[in-house]
């Protein structure tokens, strides 16, 4: 008798060990879950918290204004510029926005280059022939994003013209510039 006793200790011994190595690893496999998900949460919590920043930053008296003016590329992937505009015309006006690359760039050394030859790595959307369109109503004011996206070029801070018009009905072509004629300078940094 004793020795059925004791196998059934021992069986039930291994089965119990067997069952808390088994939730052991549950337990591990659950918190690295968590921990794993809790950063990508605090990503998308500071994801938010700049946009709501970006929106802090235009003053509420500029009708045209770039929350960020300079980014870095990261990885040759496109940089997206927000563009905030505030109708202040007093009615519903359509808004043209595009950009344009700038004809210098600053190398790594701190010297000043043209970047002829380079206008097809220096992409850019919306550009001059396919410009984005938004109509505003009086006071609305909306985030815009210029893609941006300098490829193949050497390392250096690149300036890119940014454009903001209106079609009004009521006013001549010459002074439908929304910016007062200057464009909006925004600058991508390439590693």
């Amino acid at each position: 008798m004793r020795s059925k006793k004791g196998i059934e200790l021992s069986v039930n011994f291994i089965v119990m060990l067997i069952l808390a190595i088994v939730l052991f690893g549950f337990g591990i496999y659950f918190a690295s879950t968590l921990f794993a998900k809790s950063g990508s949460i605090t990503e998308q919590a500071f994801d938010k918290f700049d946009a709501q920043i970006e929106g802090l930053a235009c003053g509420t008296a500029d009708k045209v204004c770039v929350p960020v003016s300079t980014r870095t590329q990261e990885g040759g992937q496109a940089v997206v510029m927000g563009v905030v505009v505030e109708n202040v015309l007093g009615r519903t006006i359509d808004f043209r926005i595009w950009g344009v690359p700038s004809s210098i760039y600053v190398d790594k050394a701190g010297v000043e280059q043209s970047t002829a030859g380079m206008e097809s790595k220096l992409l850019v959307s919306p550009a001059v022939d396919n410009q984005r369109t938004v109509s505003l109503n009086n006071r609305e004011r909306r985030s815009l994003g210029v893609a941006i996206q300098p490829q193949g070029v050497p390392s250096g801070t690149y300036p890119f013209n940014i454009y903001v018009e209106y079609d009004d009905e009521f006013s001549v072509p010459e002074a439908r510039s929304y910016t007062d004629g200057r464009p909006i300078k925004v600058y991508v940094v390439v590693p």
